[in-house]
């Protein structure tokens, strides 16, 4: 069995969500398989991108540590002739960022000869299923979505669902569906949303994370100075889906009905914004913080109490409809970690499992107020701190993943 996996303008990096959705998964998938199989990585690179920008010649060791990653497993570019940026693609210029890369393509894949071609984004199986149709190729292909593109993208550019781009996104959405020989989901409501416009079988296979790390984080919550530590975890700024507003605003809240919070943001976002915000609402018990590796990330999450997902509050169809599938990697780090979440009822993707396991508090960003002690209260203790990480366990951990997308490809061929 010969596989490739496929990323189409994302830069390839040993850490962050590239490093542990990406390279670590698709490395603990290839552990399962026979020496006979043969793993290929295949990275569409935009010729101006931004690792060449912001690191230089230094991204060439980025590079290097993602094949000492992927290990046994052949890792190589093809280009992409536009500059990155062009991945958040209109009506006009979708089809232009993948000129001149299928051929590129296309002799990966007659030097590889992949029976499946295992694909991480929409561009990515559009191209697969654009080279398969013109040579007349005859390999599988998994469109692993990850997200509603087309939503995510209409938010991020202020687009409406009357936007022109926005559905010309969507008719490329429904082709992927309709084309594709499996499509992956992260998360129940995704299922839901694409059944609507193609009515087929879905495969479920949540976020991962390093539940085994995870699971040696202690959580002291009997702490002598009574102090709830609540933790944000992941990109935040304004003009994202991650509005910082929002996130202050929950702080807020939580500040004013008791002075026994500590919040902690850890992010690479930009941290002058974060604290000039903070400190507009008086917050100051805050700490912000960077991290890199799974190591960083698991120390700085061992006193934490309560893991937010605040997002934002969505107002349009196309919002709403984005939301509720959002899972989100934080939401597998926290609970691998046994930390519960307070939750905004809009990520539905997370908020059904909080609320069928009872693995912590769904609220309305609404009505920020209903939130109140006695309810954080019941989420405080040792015993939800071990069944988050029972959950986790049972459905975020690599190699509970690992199996499912070996099972998948097995399935297909």
């Amino acid at each position: 069995m010969n596989i490739i996996y496929l990323t189409w303008g994302e830069t390839p990096r040993s850490y962050g969500v590239f490093g542990s959705q990406v390279l670590r998964q698709f490395n603990e998938t290839r552990k399962l398989a026979p020496s006979s199989d043969n793993y290929y990585f295949v990275s569409a690179l935009p010729i101006v991108n931004s690792g060449l920008i912001r690191e230089k010649f230094r991204y060439f060791l980025e590079l290097k540590k993602i094949k000492d990653i992927l290990f046994n497993i052949n890792f190589c570019l093809v280009p992409i002739f536009l500059p990155q940026n062009f991945i958040n693609s209109t009506k006009i210029t979708f089809k232009f960022f993948h000129f001149l890369s299928h051929f590129f393509l296309k002799n990966k894949i007659i030097h590889f000869k992949p029976n499946i071609i295992h694909c991480r984004s929409y561009h990515a199986a559009y191209a697969a299923i654009q080279v398969r149709e013109k040579y007349n190729f005859n390999y599988k292909i998994i469109f692993d979505a990850r997200s509603l593109w087309p939503e995510a993208l209409a938010l991020g550019k202020n687009q409406t669902q009357d936007s022109p781009n926005y559905n010309y996104l969507k008719k490329i959405e429904h082709l992927l569906l309709l084309k594709s020989d499996s499509i992956v989901a992260v998360s129940a409501p995704m299922v839901e949303s694409f059944n609507k416009i193609v009515s087929r079988s879905y495969e479920l296979i949540y976020l991962s994370a390093e539940c085994n790390n995870f699971s040696k984080v202690i959580n002291n919550h009997k702490k002598n100075d009574n102090k709830i530590n609540v933790c944000y975890l992941g990109a935040v700024e304004e003009n994202s889906w991650h509005k910082l507003s929002v996130l202050v605003d929950l702080f807020d809240h939580l500040n004013k009905i008791s002075g026994n919070f500590h919040f902690k943001i850890i992010t690479n976002s930009s941290h002058k914004p974060i604290r000039q915000k903070l400190l507009s609402k008086n917050i100051k018990n805050h700490t912000i913080i960077s991290t890199k590796t799974v190591h960083e990330l698991t120390t700085e999450l061992c006193d934490q109490d309560i893991g937010v997902m605040s997002y934002f509050i969505p107002v349009e169809k196309f919002e709403l409809e984005l939301s509720k599938t959002v899972l989100a990697v934080k939401t597998a780090e926290y609970l691998s970690a046994g930390i519960p979440m307070l939750c905004n009822l809009y990520c539905d993707g997370a908020a059904q499992i909080i609320e069928k396991h009872k693995l912590g508090v769904v609220y309305n960003p609404k009505n920020i107020s209903s939130i109140d002690l006695e309810s954080l209260s019941l989420i405080l203790t040792t015993k939800i701190s071990s069944e988050c990480r029972d959950f986790a366990k049972l459905n975020f951990d690599y190699y509970v993943n690992a199996k499912k997308y070996y099972s998948l490809y097995k399935k297909l061929i």
